[in-house]
């Protein structure tokens, strides 16, 4: 790794490597790029979130605000690393300010993560509350979250009222009957 490493070679190579779990190699090479971009931020990001290391994240996301300015691809990859290690309350500091920090508009994949965040931890009515105040409809993902969600905390009644949601969508798709007849 010399100090001369093309910017698509290094993120290509902190992708790949976070990818196939050597976050430890994904973090060297990081640390050894020259110029880094918003791509390469969120190559990293990704693949943190991917491995549960969430904290790392947080850690280094000031970093990157002096070199870079996120995007909303770096918002997905940070509420998901939130999702994944189980930090709430950054989860929600991030989505609520999402906006009028930094100046990206919470798109459905924003809205997605923050659904699996709640879900996850069993906060399944916040999540709920959160859908229904969505400017756009749920599409598969959120509700198909928030079905998995039910699933591993037992809600039964919840999880059949968002079955009827996720059957309009898409009526062909048996996955979460299922789903639903398993839990």
């Amino acid at each position: 790794m010399g100090n001369e490493m093309d910017i698509m070679v290094g993120t290509a190579l902190v992708d790949m490597y976070a990818k196939c779990g050597r976050v430890d190699t994904a973090l060297k090479v990081f640390e050894h790029m020259k110029y880094r971009n918003v791509v390469t931020w969120n190559a990293l990001f990704s693949g943190l979130a991917m491995r549960g290391r969430g904290r790392v994240v947080l850690m280094v996301f000031p970093q990157m605000l002096k070199e870079a300015k996120p995007d909303d691809l770096t918002f997905t990859a940070l509420l998901c690393a939130c999702s994944h290690s189980g930090l709430v309350e950054q989860g929600r500091h991030y989505f609520q300010n999402l906006e009028a920090l930094y100046g990206v508009t919470p798109k459905i994949e924003h809205y997605a993560c923050m659904v699996d965040l709640l879900g996850r931890a069993g906060n399944l009515e916040e999540a709920g509350i959160l859908i229904k105040r969505m400017p756009m409809p749920p599409n598969e993902v959120v509700l198909g979250s928030l079905i998995g969600s039910c699933i591993v905390h037992g809600k039964l009644q919840l999880g059949e009222c968002i079955l009827q949601d996720l059957v309009q969508i898409d009526p062909q798709n048996t996955e979460y009957h299922v789903l639903l007849s398993n839990m």
